[in-house]
């Protein structure tokens, strides 16, 4: 019985030893290990370039055209964060961006903003960024403008109604997924592109995305209140408007004069909603007024006639269907026989200063829809001549008033002068 238990004991003796030196062969063997970190490898300048290409060309599409360009190395902040900055001028009533693409090293953009050259906050979006990892530009109507961007490139872009200088803020975030990384340097290309305002339309036609609100609330207050400036500034030297204007609110259109020609045309229009024309009515057009009782009556007999027994549906924004869902909202109806000149200027002015309008003019002798190209701030300006009824039309998201001036050689009424004192005898 003892030299059993002796046996035993022996062999748990044995075991014990023998994990002991398992575990020290293990240890010694994960010490001497070692463990490499994650291959570091550089941006490939050939790929980065045709995401370059793609954000400049978006904004050559836009109207813009380029400016100056050129290459930079990026500024380490840390381990972490590195940064590039930008500055250029923006003249007044144009339009800037700029395209910042990582082409070399070994960083990537993260954040951006355009932030007006005359605060003093620059400082605080860095500090924010490099340190924070997050920018609240969204929240400050200094930083105009957030970013397009994508694995490489940013895209920034702003329109100025008065002249200003603004910063391009990049903050680039290190691709070495080890920690702490170990490079964060970078080479960025960035290219500036601008144009007139009126070539490009505003800040919301630039192909970047999360326009600043309160930027767009501040500026806005910088221009005239655009409906009672339309008659104020002629199209042209030595012109005057034809009193009174027409206004065309959000879900009627103006008929100029309210006679038959305008109204056929505009429920000939409407009737294209049902695929051919005269074939029936799926939208009955709301003319704007104010309408005197002979007006109206003319309307409600001519929409009588025009039905010929066709019911008539209710009352609906004046919309039309140019074929295959091509879909206008419907500003106006102009009989330019009603023009005495041969020829005369005719101003639509879109009730929003910030941003150019798109409008164009359907013409019933041609049948074709043609564009306005001739802009100014937030005016289309048309030439007209006798001998046709033209409709004018806007894209039909577009949900601002409109006002219809037209314009005669003239000269403007003097402005009221005070009444001279008179003298005490």
């Amino acid at each position: 019985m003892i030299v059993l238990v002796s046996s035993r004991i022996g062999c748990l003796g044995l075991s014990v030893f023998a994990a002991l030196g398992v575990a020290v062969f293990a240890g010694a063997a994960f010490r001497d290990r070692r463990i490499d970190p994650p291959q570091l490898r550089p941006i490939d300048a050939a790929a980065a370039q045709p995401s370059f290409d793609a954000a400049v060309a978006r904004l050559r599409q836009s109207g813009l055209r380029d400016d100056t360009t050129g290459t930079a190395p990026v500024t380490r902040h840390n381990a972490h964060w590195a940064s590039f900055a930008k500055r250029f001028d923006v003249a007044a009533n144009e339009c800037a961006a700029i395209v910042v693409t990582a082409i070399e090293g070994y960083a990537a953009p993260k954040h951006a903003a355009l932030i007006d050259g005359a605060s003093n906050e620059g400082a605080t979006f860095e500090r924010s960024v490099l340190e924070q990892g997050s920018a609240p530009y969204q929240r400050n109507a200094s930083w105009l403008q957030v970013t397009s961007r994508d694995a490489l490139t940013v895209t920034l872009g702003w329109c100025a109604r008065q002249a200003t200088t603004l910063d391009a803020r990049v903050a680039l975030q290190s691709l070495d997924g080890s920690y702490p990384p170990r490079r964060v340097d970078a080479t960025v290309r960035w290219q500036v592109l601008r144009a007139p305002w009126s070539a490009v339309g505003g800040p919301s036609r630039l192909p970047v995305q999360g326009l600043n609100e309160d930027a767009l609330a501040a500026l806005a207050a910088q221009v005239e209140e655009p409906l009672a400036a339309a008659t104020r500034e002629p199209p042209e030297a030595g012109l005057v408007p034809v009193e009174p204007s027409h206004d065309a609110p959000v879900g009627a259109a103006a008929l100029i004069p309210v006679m038959r020609p305008t109204i056929a045309l505009l429920w000939d229009m409407s009737a294209r909603n049902s695929g051919a024309t005269g074939a029936g009515i799926s939208v009955h057009p709301r003319i704007a007024g104010p309408l005197s009782i002979e007006e109206q009556t003319m309307i409600s007999t001519t929409f009588a006639e025009l039905a010929a027994g066709r019911p008539i549906p209710s009352e609906h924004d004046p919309v039309v269907d140019l074929g295959r869902n091509d879909f206008y909202r419907v500003i106006a109806v102009l009989d330019t026989g009603s023009i005495r000149r041969e020829c005369q200027l005719v101003t639509l002015t879109r009730g929003e200063g910030l941003f150019a309008p798109r409008v164009s003019r359907y013409s019933r002798l041609s049948g074709q829809r043609t564009a306005i190209e001739r802009t100014r701030d937030n005016v289309a300006i048309d030439r007209v001549c006798p001998g046709d009824v033209l409709t004018y039309l806007t894209d039909d998201t577009d949900q601002k008033p409109y006002r219809i001036t037209l314009w005669q050689p003239g000269e403007a009424a003097p402005t009221p002068s005070a009444r001279p004192a008179t003298r005490r005898r």
